[in-house]
């Protein structure tokens, strides 16, 4: 092989190859993470066309579609037990996008089912947000007894309100606000 040659030998020998057959696991991560790099500068707020021109943009985007069709798509299947315990480690504590330090872990006290259905029947089955009346609890619609001042601890019959699923589900934004609402609801009710 001489000089002049080499480089078109060489893409002989490499045709069809991936990097992985050619450089092994570590190297050829390396080399993609170099290319990635390169395409995304080069790319940067262009179309494929402008970067690529038009024929070699038309290629990509056929080999795409195809190589995704081909993928087995996860919709209605379900992942293995070894996955589901990876995507679960993923999220957990600190890693999880709704953690707030630990205080999602705060427990209820041991009567609050007690004072909840207590509460529930003070408000006449009623959410205090929307005015919705729910007597009998299914999985999809159901009263809780909301904390007004979002400390699970504080039992209190002037701190606990009665709310739908779905408005409880709201009030967890904004919490300083909807407290300021709840405790004003609560002294007008008070007053009659």
């Amino acid at each position: 092989m001489t000089t002049k040659n080499f480089g078109k030998e060489m893409a002989k020998l490499r045709k069809g190859k991936t990097f992985i057959e050619l450089y092994g696991k570590k190297k050829a991560k390396e080399i993609g993470k170099k290319i990635s790099k390169k395409v995304s500068k080069r790319q940067k707020g262009k179309t494929w066309e402008e970067s690529w021109g038009e024929e070699s943009a038309n290629n990509a985007k056929k080999k795409l579609s195809k190589r995704s069709s081909n993928q087995k798509n996860m919709l209605g299947k379900n992942h293995s037990e070894k996955t589901k315990k990876l995507f679960s480690e993923q999220r957990k504590g600190s890693k999880n996008p709704s953690w707030k330090g630990g205080k999602s872990k705060e427990g209820y006290s041991w009567n609050f089912r007690k004072i909840s259905k207590e509460i529930r029947e003070r408000d006449n089955y009623q959410c205090k947000l929307c005015k919705r009346y729910i007597k009998t609890q299914t999985k999809k619609e159901f009263l809780t007894a909301h904390h007004i001042d979002y400390n699970k601890l504080n039992n209190s019959y002037s701190n606990l309100i009665t709310l739908c699923s779905k408005c409880n589900s709201i009030v967890n934004f904004s919490r300083e606000e909807w407290e300021i609402y709840f405790n004003k609801i609560m002294v007008d009710s008070n007053d009659n």
